[in-house]
């Protein structure tokens, strides 16, 4: 790789110490990482932990970025109180009643208690959660929280590009999927169906088919055959080709139907038998 590459930049992101150690090891051994590959390791290991890179650190072109998790450490060093915009269904289903008899919020008071502010409820004119007029202005929560009425606003919000020029999103609490569903309909028979499996080539040759094998047993049965060709025969040859094509079953009886008469002739009784 560093041979067909012109300039190599190797990035390397983790917390996990082993890891670390492994790739600074293996690093040593192999030839990628020599003074023309860039090397950026990105951690947020304090140093005191990474002493196992420095010697690949000070052999190589490389930089070491150490991130600072600062999430959670920042609070209000007053109490102030905050407008906290939401929209009218909110209120009056989420919200529930504190023993002062006051609205309260089970994520806002979380909120509350760790960044240290008191909080009060702001509706929007319209009780919407915000869109784009045609003016450029915006309405609803959006609106509110873009002109400084409102502080915060609670969502649930749908992060559009629109709406990131105007707010800053958190990051999400809650990922909701949505979807959109239709009537399957109902069921319908084509009755010109049987012809979607094959393709008009296949039909029009077996139809070619159909009608030439007729000709053909006509032709044989009438040279090679001492009897004459019957008209019977030859209807049932060609019935029996359209039968194989249509996939259609033939039912012959296996016994002989026999009819007995009875004739009265002069003194005594006879019997005739026919059978077939």
């Amino acid at each position: 790789l560093r041979q067909v590459s012109w300039c190599v930049t190797v990035v390397v992101v983790s917390d996990d110490p082993a890891f670390l150690a492994a790739f600074a090891e293996w690093s040593l051994k192999g030839r990628l990482l020599v003074w023309p590959t860039r090397l950026l390791v990105v951690t947020r290991l304090p140093l005191p932990e990474l002493h196992y890179l420095h010697k690949l650190l000070s052999t190589t072109n490389s930089m070491l970025l150490v991130v600072q998790d600062t999430s959670g450490k920042f609070r209000f060093l007053r109490r102030p109180t905050l407008a906290v915009a939401t929209e009218a269904l909110h209120s009056r289903e989420v919200t529930k009643k504190d023993k002062d008899g006051k609205n309260t919020d089970t994520m806002v008071d979380y909120l509350a208690q760790g960044l240290n502010f008191t909080y009060k409820y702001v509706q929007p004119a319209d009780g919407t959660f915000g869109s784009k007029q045609n003016d450029g202005s915006w309405s609803g929560m959006v609106g509110m929280v873009a002109r400084g009425e409102a502080d915060i606003a609670l969502g649930p919000f749908g992060i559009t590009e629109s709406r990131t020029e105007v707010v800053d999103f958190t990051w999400p609490v809650m990922i909701q999927y949505s979807r959109i569903m239709g009537s399957r309909g109902l069921p319908e028979v084509d009755p010109w169906g049987f012809l979607l499996p094959l393709t008009p080539q296949v039909w029009t040759a077996i139809l070619a088919v159909l009608l030439l094998l007729p000709v053909v047993i006509f032709l044989l049965s009438s040279f090679f055959s001492f009897k004459a060709v019957n008209q019977h025969t030859w209807t049932k040859a060609i019935f029996d080709l359209i039968r194989i094509l249509l996939q259609q079953g033939f039912h012959k009886p296996s016994f002989t139907q026999t009819t007995w008469y009875g004739a009265a002739s002069g003194g005594g009784e006879q019997l005739w038998r026919d059978g077939w």
